[in-house]
């Protein structure tokens, strides 16, 4: 019984350290797009013309503009406030990072790791594991956040909506590639139909 407790109350410890990140990736060499990511992503799937690129800082910096603007996002109370979601794209892999910190004393840290494939007409996007803290855990135990992760998905629905109606959408280290083109059966189906 003693080993459980000392081994659930070092899980605790770990959870409750902050994790260290990367700093947020800055846009000074990047030319900065006069319109926004919701917008880039809608012209696209209304011309279908050529696959382009979405930076990870372009992203974070989106979410830092739009997450804090949706009123339906900060029902918190004042003394326990989130901070600024943030998105760290790998080759094949994003980490979302949700930062809340309680009175300005205590940090609490998440960090979930997801895919976005395609299966068949749809796109799947599959929580592979994350972590509390420093406390790396599988996706079973991060059921705790998905109220947390259901309302950032309710914030940014217009953007997820147009995300989802890419014919591609490919994770690449530091971009998410994404491509409006029509897929080959699309175009078959459309020549058979006329």
């Amino acid at each position: 019984m003693l080993l459980l407790f000392s081994a659930l109350t070092g899980a605790a410890l770990v959870a409750h350290r902050p994790a260290k990140g990367a700093p947020l990736q800055g846009l000074e060499g990047e030319k900065k797009s006069t319109l926004g990511v919701l917008d880039q992503i809608s012209q696209a799937a209304i011309k279908r013309s050529a696959p382009f690129e979405i930076s990870e800082a372009r992203l974070n910096e989106h979410l830092a503009e739009t997450v804090q603007s949706r009123p339906a996002f900060n029902l918190m109370p004042t003394f326990w406030q989130m901070e600024v979601p943030r998105l760290d794209l790998h080759l094949g892999e994003a980490t979302l990072r949700l930062r809340w910190r309680l009175a300005n004393i205590h940090v609490c840290d998440l960090a979930v790791n997801f895919t976005v494939r395609r299966e068949g007409k749809e796109f799947r996007c599959e929580v592979v594991d994350g972590a509390y803290g420093r406390l790396n855990v599988p996706r079973g135990l991060l059921h705790p956040a998905k109220a947390v992760l259901g309302q950032i998905a309710d914030v940014l629905k217009p953007e997820l909506d147009a995300l989802f109606t890419m014919n591609q959408i490919q994770i690449a280290e530091d971009q998410l590639l994404l491509d409006p083109r029509f897929s080959e059966s699309e175009v078959q189906a459309a020549v058979t139909n006329r």
